[in-house]
């Protein structure tokens, strides 16, 4: 599979001539599962080319000392076909989001809304927009956030992480991110 071999070459690379230690690294290909693109466009293609890096965890990487600010919560909100209510079960993972905002009062949030394979764009983007837009009106009346501190962005259906074809994309693809935003 030729997305496992590129992910391996970069996995020998860090072994090689960066010294990472082989049994911290893993090597792990999707092939078409999740595109970040349209394929049927040549930019779309190009875009789908690619090896993305996850640290589990920065902590463990030896030498590196981030600052505590810049840590982050690992977070992901999923919602259920065209579905704009935010579940329960997610609250005490955003009252998690609301300490760590607490404590570090420099930082703000944007809350990134976005939709699976909606039949008209124009309703995925309202769908994906009041998704976000939940998750903020959670944070505001519940978590005692303020509003100066957290924005909303809406995607709708273009930036899916899977492909639509199967429940289980669908499902990836309807979620809400919560990406912190540090200040320089």
């Amino acid at each position: 599979m030729l997305s496992r071999n590129r992910a391996e070459n970069v996995m020998d690379y860090l072994i090689r001539e960066q010294y990472v230690a082989a049994q911290r690294l893993s090597a792990v290909g999707y092939g078409e599962e999740r595109p970040v693109a349209d394929n049927d466009t040549e930019e779309g293609k190009r875009a789908n080319r690619r090896v993305n890096a996850v640290v589990t965890c920065v902590e463990d990487v030896e030498g590196l000392k981030p600052p505590t600010a810049r840590v982050t919560l690992g977070l992901l909100i999923e919602f259920d076909g065209e579905s704009t209510e935010l579940q329960s079960r997610y609250h005490s993972e955003l009252a998690e989001v609301a300490k760590f905002l607490k404590e570090n009062p420099g930082v703000t949030a944007t809350v990134e809304g976005h939709a699976a394979n909606l039949q008209n764009s124009a309703r995925a983007q309202q769908v994906s927009q009041q998704r976000a837009q939940n998750v903020v009106d959670y944070l505001l009346s519940n978590e005692g956030i303020e509003r100066s501190r957290l924005s909303v962005e809406s995607f709708g259906k273009t930036r899916r992480y899977a492909y639509n074809t199967s429940a289980e994309g669908r499902k990836e693809n309807s979620r809400v991110n919560i990406i912190f935003n540090y200040p320089n």
